[in-house]
């Protein structure tokens, strides 16, 4: 596990076993408030930026797992690395296989059907693994602290946030101190995929890197941020400080 500084942010870099490993490790470790993973791809940082605070109050508490394509171009850019991402639904089952039997987990997000659809799954792919609550993800600001308390009663190592971003991370920071879990991990759409809502790209898709290209053309309207407004914010940033950084050299010269 290695962490790289993109942009002026943390990312941490490493494979997808390896990833699995750390996290189960987070979830066997005793600790008095809670670790944040998270992922950071080109969107999810893109939404990051464009709330007040955010990128700043995630980078600093939480773990970022570099993820996806346009991340990966990028750094090759910048870097001149190709460099290895990791993503929660391929990172999921890798860590549910390997888990230890008495494991705890808590899934809140996404709406009752598709949560309860998800949670049959856990359960049947991975019986070892102790799912011990489920919530889902459309509730009143009022009904926060009953769901809060009913998460803590559980005492999970893992809890899952299928939230979408960026309320899933703003979730988890504004939660973080009064939580009694090891690990709160940030998954996006994991429940659609789990459950079947939502199905994956074929594997020659996904070996190619082109899952996102699979995805806008299954739903254009929910993802086209991703693709013509998040890339080329992400674009002009690397731009802007490779400019910056020409002009300090020239001026230093």
């Amino acid at each position: 596990m290695m962490s790289i500084d993109f942009l002026g942010l943390r990312l941490l870099v490493t494979h997808q076993a390896a990833a699995a490993d750390w996290l189960l490790g987070l979830a066997r470790r005793e600790a008095v408030s809670p670790t944040l993973v998270c992922h950071g791809n080109c969107y999810n940082i893109y939404c990051y930026a464009q709330q007040q605070g955010l990128s700043e109050a995630l980078f600093r508490r939480a773990e970022v797992l570099f993820e996806g394509i346009a991340l990966k171009a990028a750094t090759l850019i910048v870097r001149g690395a190709w460099l290895p991402d990791v993503n929660a639904t391929d990172l999921f089952p890798l860590v549910m296989r390997s888990a230890p039997p008495d494991l705890r987990v808590f899934l809140l997000g996404s709406r009752p059907e598709v949560l309860a659809r998800a949670r049959e799954a856990i359960e049947s792919r991975w019986p070892h693994v102790r799912v011990i609550g489920a919530e889902a993800g459309y509730f009143e600001t009022a009904e926060a602290a009953c769901i809060l308390a009913r998460i803590n009663d559980a005492r999970p190592d893992i809890l899952l946030l299928g939230l979408g971003c960026p309320y899933q991370e703003q979730l988890a920071l504004a939660w973080a101190d009064q939580l009694q879990v090891r690990v709160v991990w940030t998954v996006g759409g994991l429940f659609d995929t789990l459950s079947g809502t939502k199905k994956r790209a074929p594997r020659w898709m996904r070996r190619a890197r082109l899952e996102w290209l699979f995805r806008l053309g299954c739903e254009p309207r929910r993802l086209w941020r991703r693709t013509f407004v998040a890339v080329p914010w992400l674009a002009l940033r690397i731009l802007t400080q490779r400019i910056s950084i020409l002009k300090q050299r020239i001026s230093s010269t």
